[in-house]
């Protein structure tokens, strides 16, 4: 699988990425202590997201390739990835565009860069069970601590 990225989603990637950092791809299933939020409005959602070398990839089992080397991700969103994909920045939004030669994935993918550990110690997660129509997954249900 691979991940071609335009030169203004590199140049903004590149902002925040250091020595040992690592790119995932968040399928928003509410999943994992990356996912903001589930898939409550019923739209395929993802995020772009920069990890430190120390953080947990537990979930994000498997990795596609990109320009800027291995992206990780879950294998539960291959469901909605195709084997060539592109990630455009959209200037109009200020967000990204995810497509394959199949069409768009997602027009309004955001950038989180999850180092800034100030965020993720006032974030505590909840997983509530859920069930939809053939499937089962839990919600991860987020709250900040001001």
């Amino acid at each position: 699988m691979y991940l071609q990225l335009d030169q203004k989603t590199e140049d903004r990637i590149v902002e925040h990425f250091q020595k040992g950092d690592r790119l995932i791809l968040t399928f928003e299933d509410g999943v994992g202590p990356y996912s903001q939020h589930a898939m409550i409005h019923m739209m395929v959602q993802f995020t772009v997201g920069i990890i430190s070398a120390d953080m947990p990839l537990d979930l994000y089992d498997k990795q596609m390739d990109s320009p800027l080397g291995p992206i990780y991700y879950k294998s539960e969103s291959e469901d909605y990835l195709e084997e060539k994909m592109s990630l455009k920045f959209k200037e109009a939004t200020s967000s990204y565009v995810l497509s394959s030669d199949s069409g768009m994935i997602d027009e309004s993918v955001n950038f989180i860069n999850f180092k800034d550990k100030k965020i993720a110690k006032k974030k505590r997660t909840f997983h509530i069970p859920c069930i939809t129509v053939g499937k089962s997954f839990f919600m991860q249900i987020s709250l900040l601590r001001g």
